[in-house]
Parts: structure tokens; sequence; C-alpha cells
């Protein structure tokens, strides 16, 4: 087995999207992190909004939990963090990647969800016990409908559009997406998002 590879794709390289902006929060801290979402007066026809983190994590979780079969997928270290976005856009990006991380684990395998505060920034982080990625593979798989050897996934359906769609989603908030694998090993999806409340 090879070492750990590593590549990312923020808001300076690649595809954009339209920016969500950094405001700090004007609600308190504790109504995010109860998942309270509020609308961002800067934004008042638009979906733009403010809420805790936590909570989204939570619902890809159980979500992820009906969806999967023969895969562990746990929540682990889970810290406050309140971000600014669209709210349906960020669970997508969740379930994008919790999805990705199952089509490529065998079963008796882990998917762990986790989120860290790293002010200013907050990092949603996806990891597996998968078959990880081929260093080749890298520097594509946020590309559309690029598919990383097909013929490995638990689940051959699909376009290769999810990659593509989670990394707009990151850029659009404005923040980035990286991703480290080890073939064999597993893979980590990491996702930086600017904290509403730092």
């Amino acid at each position: 087995v090879g070492g750990a590879s590593a590549v990312r794709a923020d808001k300076h390289g690649g595809r954009g999207g339209e920016g969500a902006g950094g405001r700090r929060a004007g609600r308190s801290g504790a109504e995010g992190r109860e998942g309270f979402w509020c609308r961002d007066p800067r934004h008042p026809g638009g979906r733009i909004r403010r809420g805790g983190l936590e909570p989204r994590l939570g619902d890809a979780h159980r979500e992820a939990r009906v969806r999967t079969s023969g895969v562990e997928v746990r929540l682990e270290h889970l810290e406050p963090a309140v971000v600014q976005g669209d709210e349906d856009r960020i669970k997508e990006l969740l379930l994008i990647l919790v999805d990705n991380a199952m089509r490529y684990t065998p079963e008796g395998g882990r998917v762990t969800l986790w989120l860290k505060r790293e002010p200013p920034w907050v990092t949603i982080g996806v990891e597996d016990t998968g078959i990880g990625i081929e260093p080749a593979d890298l520097p594509h798989i946020f590309e559309r409908f690029y598919r990383a050897d097909k013929a490995r996934s638990r689940d051959e359906g699909g376009a290769g559009l999810g990659l593509s769609i989670a990394h707009w989603i990151a850029e659009a908030h404005p923040g980035d997406i990286r991703v480290e694998s080890t073939l064999g090993r597993g893979s980590t999806f990491s996702v930086r998002l600017p904290l509403a409340d730092s």
C-alpha cells in the first residue's frame, strides 16, 4: 500500500459559484447551535440563512443509516459551529459526500462524520475505511462526469456528477473541499466553510 495522496479544490482554482458572503451572525451562536436558521437581511428574497451545522450532520447521519447496508456510519467530535449559506445546499453537499463514502466502502467498513472549528473556518470531515483512490485519479475527481474505477464501486449507478456538485457548493459558500486518500485504507473528504460566529 502506498502513502497517502491529497488534492485540494478551492475558490482560487477550477469552476466557481456565486459567493454567499462571510457576514458575521447577527443572532446568537446558541440559536445556530440548536439548528435555528434565520434569514440573512442582506438577502431578503433569497435562501441565504445562518444556522448550526451539527443538526445538518445529524440529518445526514440518520439518512445514511437508513440507506446503508453492511457499512457502519457514525458521528464523532462535533464542535458547535454556525455558518451562513443555503441550508438545503449544505445538506445536499453532506449527503453527496456520505453517499460517495458508502459507495466505495466494502461491507464491514466504516464511515465517520466529524465537525471541527478552526477559526475563522469550520471543517466538515467525511472519512471512510474504503478502497481508497488511485493517485492518478485524485486531480480529476471533482471534474464533471469523471468516474474513478467504476468497477470497484459497490453501486454502479450515478453519472459522475456528485463530487462536482459538492465542489461547486463548497466554493459558493465560499469555502473549499479537499481529499486525502490511501489505496486499500480509505479516504477523507474535508470541507472548509467560513464561520459566521467567530
